[in-house]
């Protein structure tokens, strides 16, 4: 009985000392990604498709052709590695809008808390300048800014000082085979003949656009290189783009922005004379 004892309070160390040299097999481990990886991962452009989309445009509509094409023009004009945007027409613009608008409340709100003997002629007044203020805000748009989208400048450094200037106007020429209002019918029946087709000398280069590529989209660029603050020209030059927009659009409305930027560019490079 003794010996079984001894036997039984033995095997308990037996198993402790065989567990304790028992080699512990470590598993593989994958190194988790570092700090500096992924923020060079994140800082990785990511790979631009053949067409860039920017917003879909309803193609049928003009207008919002027109206005995505402008806004890409000013973005891409307006770069910070560019040129600086000049906004003196949106200020004026809205300098003027805005006058208008306080008056009319202004002039509502005398004609709402007074009589009507003792408020008429505020109300007339207000009336009155809100009119002159609306028409010069229509004046300036037709007549001083125009068609204009950009203007820009920058400054540059070689042997002098000199500044560049860059406007740009855009406009959708009409189709031929648009229909003409009445007081343009009854223009064309007052006005000069036109020579016959075998009169004109027509361009080797330059070739009329079909009626089946309009709508067109047309580009006036304008550059002056000056120095001295605009005393001694440099150099100027102007140039026109004009491309139908289903050069740029897709059937969905899609622009395709990295194409109309390489437009851009080479309209930029021509006028610099570089």
């Amino acid at each position: 009985m003794a010996k079984k004892a001894k036997s039984k309070q033995v095997e308990p160390a037996a198993t402790s000392s065989t567990a304790a040299v028992t080699p512990v097999v470590d598993e593989p481990q994958v190194d988790a990604p570092s700090s500096s990886s992924q923020a060079v991962a994140a800082a990785a452009p990511p790979v631009p498709d053949a067409k860039e989309v920017i917003k879909p445009i309803n193609t049928s509509n003009l207008t919002e052709l027109k206005l995505a094409c402008d806004d890409c023009v000013k973005a891409y004009f307006g770069r910070p590695d560019a040129f600086t945007p000049s906004h003196v027409h949106e200020d004026i613009r809205l300098g003027l809008g805005w006058s208008a608008t306080l008056i009319a409340f202004a002039a509502a709100y005398h004609g709402y808390r007074t009589s009507f003997e003792e408020s008429k002629f505020w109300v007339t007044v207000g009336v009155v300048l809100y009119a002159l203020l609306s028409t010069a805000s229509t004046l300036y748009s037709q007549y001083v800014e125009k068609n204009e989208i950009f203007v820009g400048k920058r400054r540059t450094l070689k042997s002098r000082i000199s500044t560049e200037l860059l406007t740009i106007s855009s406009t959708v020429p009409p189709s031929p085979t648009a229909a003409r209002s009445p007081i343009a019918y009854i223009s064309a029946l007052f006005s000069p003949p036109t020579p016959s087709p075998a009169a004109k000398t027509p361009s080797p280069t330059a070739s009329a656009p079909t009626p089946a590529e309009f709508p067109l989209y047309s580009l006036r660029i304008s550059y002056v290189h000056s120095s001295s603050n605009g005393k001694a020209l440099l150099h100027h030059a102007e140039a026109t783009l004009e491309r139908p927009f289903a050069d740029w659009f897709d059937a969905e409305g899609n622009l395709w922005r990295e194409g109309f930027e390489k437009e851009l560019q080479g309209l930029l490079v021509g006028v610099m004379g570089e």
